[in-house]
């Protein structure tokens, strides 16, 4: 690439009327230079000392031109594309740059300052810590009002299914020692032998899973149980829809007044609190140790609470087995082939006027007649 021509040639040549025209050819043949300079990445970096200054005159138009070169080697601004995806909005401004946007450094710069204060214990993850805080209750920081409920250990739940599968004990009784609602434990003996089947299939377990549950919650270990501590209540009764009327009954005062009178002043065939409760033996053993005086009385009266769950826990699976050993007996089978026919003898007078049950849809029964014409569809009862 052939060099710019000095200024002193150019001044020999045109001669010195035109001075101040020559300047300005000056200015741009060396404004083209740096253009150039410019587009294969060279130093832009030209002082005024690198043009000669033959007069004092073109001090002037030295300054100018020094403007002018370091305005020609600023890189000029794109024009910018309408935002897509991929371009954010932000980058749109200036799409020649390559650095970040403050916005979004300002984050980084945030969760940096919190990993060095408050949340430096967070920043290494330590497997035998617990992933709660405080309690272990307010799961959500933001919603302190949300309060969940404590879960049992799994030690306690194996504990459970030894006493109720191993050791053969009565569900009410293991409920009562332990202060546990009897549909939990039920649900823990369940769960267990689902595992422990699975085990056998070979089939996995979210373990991983289950034991990063069990940090992020509280629990209730096996001790707290056996130390007497209750873990719910294991005796309530739901509010029933008939006790929610305003009733007002007349009562002598001379009569005693029960549990089973107000029972049947709500609905005919309403069952007392005593029968409602799930294990009414607890009650039993309440007036025993008041009407014995406690201590070794008191005793006593568990272990004929025992025994009473005991007893009717075997009469129950005795009627079951009972019922099923009936159905069977009643039941015809002839095997095929291909399927099994199953033959049932009835009684055309004892099945009602239509040989459907109760219940709802043309499957299982007759539908309802709520949307049929000259029905009676005043409720006559409440329930």
């Amino acid at each position: 690439m052939p060099a710019a021509p000095s200024r002193a040639a150019l001044a020999a040549v045109a001669g010195p009327s035109s001075a101040s025209s020559m300047a300005g050819l000056t200015s741009s043949f060396g404004s083209l230079q740096l253009a150039r300079n410019a587009r294969s990445f060279s130093s832009t970096h030209i002082s005024s000392s690198s043009l000669p200054s033959p007069s004092s005159s073109s001090l002037t138009t030295s300054s100018r031109q020094q403007s002018t070169l370091t305005s020609c080697c600023r890189r000029p601004i794109l024009p910018s594309s309408a935002p897509s995806p991929s371009r954010p909005a932000q980058a749109q401004a200036a799409s020649f740059s390559t650095s970040s946007p403050m916005n979004r450094n300002l984050k980084r710069i945030k969760m940096r300052a919190f990993f060095k204060t408050a949340g430096k214990q967070l920043k290494r993850f330590d497997p035998a810590a617990p992933l709660r805080s405080g309690d272990g209750f307010a799961k959500f920081p933001y919603n302190p009002s949300f309060k969940a409920q404590s879960v049992l250990s799994d030690e306690t739940r194996l504990r459970i299914w030894q006493r109720v599968v191993q050791n053969g004990e009565p569900v009410k009784a293991v409920a009562a020692d332990y202060d546990i609602d009897m549909r939990r434990v039920a649900a823990c003996v369940r769960l267990k032998e689902l595992e422990r089947s699975w085990i056998l299939q070979g089939k996995p377990l979210a373990m991983p899973y289950a034991n990063a549950i069990r940090k992020m919650i509280a629990t209730v270990p096996l001790e707290a149980h056996e130390n007497g501590t209750p873990f719910e209540p294991t005796n309530e009764i739901s509010v029933h829809p008939y006790t929610q009327q305003q009733l007002f009954l007349p009562v002598s005062e001379s009569r005693h007044f029960t549990r089973e009178d107000a029972a049947k002043a709500f609905h005919t065939t309403m069952l007392s609190a005593d029968k409602r409760m799930p294990i009414p033996q607890l009650v039993n053993i309440e007036k025993n140790a008041e009407t014995s005086g406690g201590g070794k009385k008191y005793d006593r009266a568990a272990q004929i609470f025992r025994e009473e769950v005991a007893q009717e826990q075997r009469d129950l699976a005795k009627r079951e087995q009972e019922a099923v050993a009936a159905e069977e007996a009643r039941t015809a089978k002839i095997d095929t082939t291909r399927f099994q026919y199953r033959i049932r003898d009835y009684n055309s007078e004892q099945v009602g006027k239509t040989g459907r049950t109760g219940a709802v849809g043309w499957r299982y029964g007759a539908p309802h007649n709520d949307r049929k014409r000259g029905l009676l569809k005043i409720p006559s009862s409440i329930g």
